[in-house]
């Protein structure tokens, strides 16, 4: 048979004693059931604060200890501009076992990121040496080993860097722009002009892709069409005006 109503109420506290609002409905409870000496033992304790509403999935997720939990951290952290707490929220990611390849590919090249902002640049190209291991898919990864090979002087190899990442994501729209600009800078301007062009077919009103593109028309001595490359990204910019 159903339990009476104040014997419902009389759980509810003991499994949240906190909860003095069912004070009041338990003395009313024992009002009806005819106890005048507990309704008014119970009154005398009502209060405001209410029984808080379980959610089991939610307590159970809370302590779940998951690298991609640990990613998710270090991601907010770094559009924060948290530089430790993202290589901290990154590490403890990482020192979890059985995580997925990619999981831990993401986790290693967030720690690569914060450690470059840091200014560890030897570290931060080891993070993402390991991120490319763990996912050789991981454009990201490859680019931003990229950007680190060039700023030290290393064409070649920031090359062979930009060529995984494109190989790994055909439309990396940022890894096109740059070989562009490294072949357009070597002498390779129809290379050069490719890329652009490729890029252009992602964003055809990237200002940095149609820049180049017209540089690299311009090296190539199609001094027309560049000139009609420069304008047609003048004319998308407000207050167009006209280069001839």
């Amino acid at each position: 048979c159903a339990l009476p109503i104040f014997s419902r109420l009389e759980q509810a506290l003991a499994l949240a004693p906190q909860a003095s609002a069912l004070r009041y409905p338990l003395s009313l409870a024992y009002r009806g059931a005819g106890d005048a000496t507990r309704s008014a033992a119970e009154l005398a304790q009502r209060g405001t604060v209410d029984a808080p509403l379980s959610d089991p999935l939610m307590e159970r997720a809370s302590t779940l200890d998951s690298a991609s939990m640990y990613d998710n951290r270090s991601r907010v952290a770094l559009q924060r501009g948290e530089w430790q707490t993202a290589m901290a929220e990154s590490r403890r990611g990482l020192a979890l076992s059985g995580s997925p390849p990619t999981i831990v590919a993401a986790l290693q090249h967030r720690l690569g990121t914060a450690l470059a902002q840091t200014g560890d640049l030897a570290a931060a190209k080891a993070a993402f040496e390991a991120s490319v291991a763990a996912d050789p898919k991981m454009a990201r990864a490859h680019y931003s080993l990229s950007l680190l090979h060039l700023g030290a002087g290393r064409v070649g190899d920031a090359v062979a860097s930009l060529n995984r990442a494109i190989d790994a994501d055909p439309g990396y729209q940022a890894a096109l722009v740059l070989r562009g600009d490294v072949a357009r800078q070597r002498g390779q301007a129809r290379a050069a002009l490719d890329d652009y062009e490729r890029a252009l077919a992602v964003d055809p009103k990237s200002p940095q892709a149609r820049f180049g593109a017209a540089m690299a028309l311009t090296n190539l001595g199609r001094h027309e069409d560049a000139l009609a490359r420069l304008q047609a990204g003048l004319n998308d910019a407000p207050g167009a005006v006209s280069l001839t």
